[in-house]
């Protein structure tokens, strides 16, 4: 219980920077996520609060017996192998570390007095813009800002651009936003794509503008150069053609002087 009493936590996730977290320093929580622990260290709690199903033999999620290539009856044994709370929709037997993840408390906290969760039924509940949370992460931060964490640091969180996690970026922003306004330190590793921008816009559009003028034309000179080796290479095919005929036909010499 020692461990849940500590005022710095370390979230992470499973991109490339998950390595970084302080894992041999004593004075940090860790917590974990989904299957992540294949990739972490240590960990103090962990979160899985996807909708999970069971029929009496298999559990599901989203009616699928597979969870990110792991079937869902090993992944809820390797679950229940971790010795510290699992935060899940719900409590399960089959994981006796599991407990509700304290949905309505922490709306309350980060949102405001709602009033349309009904007896914990979220099926038939509203979006709301004061209940921003697009992934497992944020309520991961949701959880932090609730128990007043002095210190919140995140690795292995990117949701980059050009991967399918893009669009759950914005609600991480935003929470940390929120606990920034609340006093709480925040730490996220320079490698790391949450909080960062390239230029400050308005300010920085001379500098913007010369950069994108930059790129643009490394890409023009990239697609000449593709388009002369893609043409090198139609006329070294032709010329490897006329060879083999010519070989060909050599050949076909020799049969007839034989």
């Amino acid at each position: 219980m020692d461990e849940l009493k500590k005022k710095k936590v370390a979230i992470v996730g499973t991109a490339d920077t998950c390595h970084m977290a302080p894992y041999t320093d004593p004075d940090f929580e860790i917590w974990g996520v989904n299957n992540g622990y294949l990739l972490l260290k240590r960990q103090t709690r962990w979160f899985e609060i996807h909708n999970i199903t069971f029929d009496g033999k298999d559990f599901y999620r989203r009616g699928s017996k597979e969870f990110r290539g792991t079937n869902m009856n090993t992944y809820m044994e390797n679950l229940a192998k971790l010795d510290i709370p699992v935060y899940m929709q719900q409590h399960w037997d089959q994981i006796p570390k599991s407990e509700p993840y304290p949905l309505i408390e922490v709306t309350q906290a980060i949102g405001s007095q709602l009033g349309w969760f009904n007896n914990r039924n979220f099926e038939g509940a509203q979006p709301a813009w004061d209940v921003y949370t697009t992934n497992t992460i944020s309520y991961m931060l949701a959880l932090a800002i609730l128990e007043k964490f002095d210190e919140i640091h995140v690795y292995g969180v990117d949701m980059a651009v050009d991967t399918e996690y893009h669009w759950q970026r914005p609600s991480c922003e935003f929470l940390i936003g929120w606990a920034v306004g609340m006093g709480i330190k925040v730490f996220i590793p320079p490698q790391c794509d949450l909080m960062k921008t390239r230029f400050l816009y308005g300010f920085q559009e001379v500098v913007q503008d010369a950069y994108m003028l930059k790129i643009k034309n490394m890409k023009t000179a990239m697609l000449k150069r593709q388009n002369d080796a893609a043409a090198a290479i139609n006329l070294n095919t032709k010329k490897v053609e006329q060879y083999i005929g010519a070989v060909a036909a050599i050949d076909e010499m020799a049969k007839i002087w034989s």
